[in-house]
């Protein structure tokens, strides 16, 4: 027992800005195919060159990389990849294997030999427990408590990897392969997971954090990189804000039966209801809500098809329309805040005009 007082604060320190802290252990779950190691050579990446994610994060302090890959190819896969990422190779040291229940003492050596390892991250860390139960809450909280450890011991950040299970119940705490405690004794814990409005964007959504808000979603898409044998594939950052939680996005997939995605659906209903005419924004959205689209695609559906707000002549209340109903109004959103609006009282009149026959035609629909 230690009197708190006898304590020295120390400063939490994290390997990648706000999201993956130095001596601690974080997990990642993830479906297969979604982009979980190409993830991994982009920590990687980051902690070897002394980088970050995007221009504007604070980077990273360079260090050592030590990657457990049990699933993937070194010489055709990992390797590659990590040069797509733009990792310095030298940094980066690879095995094969791992046994978590007997060679922990051998990797801290290792670690300790190399003296600035800042990241391992195993993957899948299912492949390294030996023979643990992975489905035994007793078995899995021994082993990962040792692990959280050997991190905190070590001052390593470990990322460990790990595969969704089948549930269906759309929390992301439920959804990690094997037992509970696999969460639970982890600092903090990300789902990556498809963009449910766009499937070609991959999405990192904290779903349990320890040491700070869950706010520290991001997201990316993958391309393809010509190397000098061939190319691979890399992830790069979608400056796009997210705004859906790993439980949101874990929920049974918003497709129609034609396999439509939910950004699709909402273009296509946006288009329909205002075939006629600008219609009332709350009257979209009530609508929209009613068929089971989600706010945040209603937004997207609205962005991408350039459908413009206005300021209705009747009533004042916001509503929406088409581009090429846009030529009839002449008070939209900007000019409203716009003294410098060149647009005139009889213009503003006629469009005024207009609107209100298209509008009342649109609410007999």
């Amino acid at each position: 027992m230690i009197r708190a007082s006898e304590l020295v604060p120390e400063r939490l320190e994290y390997v990648w800005n706000g999201r993956i802290a130095r001596g601690k252990l974080t997990i990642v779950a993830g479906d297969p195919g979604l982009g979980k190691s190409l993830l991994a050579a982009r920590l990687a990446a980051i902690v070897s060159r002394g980088s970050a994610w995007t221009p504007d994060e604070e980077q990273a302090v360079k260090g050592s990389v030590i990657m457990v890959t049990t699933e993937d190819d070194l010489q055709d896969t990992v390797r590659p990849r990590l040069e797509a990422a733009g990792a310095d190779l030298d940094a980066v040291h690879l095995l094969a294997g791992l046994d978590l229940t007997q060679d922990q003492d051998a990797l801290e050596q290792e670690i300790r030999r190399l003296a600035d390892v800042r990241l391992m991250i195993i993957d899948p860390i299912t492949s390294c427990l030996g023979r643990t139960n992975i489905n035994g809450a007793a078995d899995v909280r021994a082993i990962m408590t040792s692990l959280s450890r050997f991190a905190a011991r070590t001052g390593t950040a470990i990322v460990a990897i790990t595969h969704l299970n089948k549930n269906g119940s759309g929390r992301a705490m439920a959804r990690t392969v094997g037992s509970h405690a696999f969460v639970a004794v982890a600092r903090a814990a990300y789902v990556l997971t498809k963009d449910p409005d766009d499937p070609g964007r991959r999405l990192l959504l904290p779903f349990k954090n320890n040491l700070g808000a869950d706010n520290q979603s991001c997201a990316f898409r993958i391309e393809e990189v010509a190397l000098g044998v061939g190319t691979a594939p890399r992830l790069v950052p979608d400056p796009e804000p997210v705004i859906i939680t790993a439980d949101e996005a874990l929920t049974n997939p918003r497709t129609n039966p034609s396999g439509q995605s939910a950004l699709e659906q909402a273009k296509e209903f946006l288009r329909e209801f205002l075939s006629a005419g600008p219609r009332a924004a709350l009257a979209v959205q009530a609508a929209a809500a009613t068929v089971g689209i989600r706010g945040i695609s209603l937004q997207r559906a609205k962005k991408a098809l350039g459908i413009q707000s206005s300021k209705s002549a009747m009533d004042g209340g916001w509503q929406w329309m088409l581009p090429a109903d846009t030529k009839m109004i002449n008070c939209s959103e900007d000019d409203q805040h716009n003294p410098m609006s060149t647009f005139d009282a009889d213009d503003h009149l006629r469009s005024a005009a207009l609107v209100e026959t298209t509008s009342s035609r649109g609410d007999h629909q």
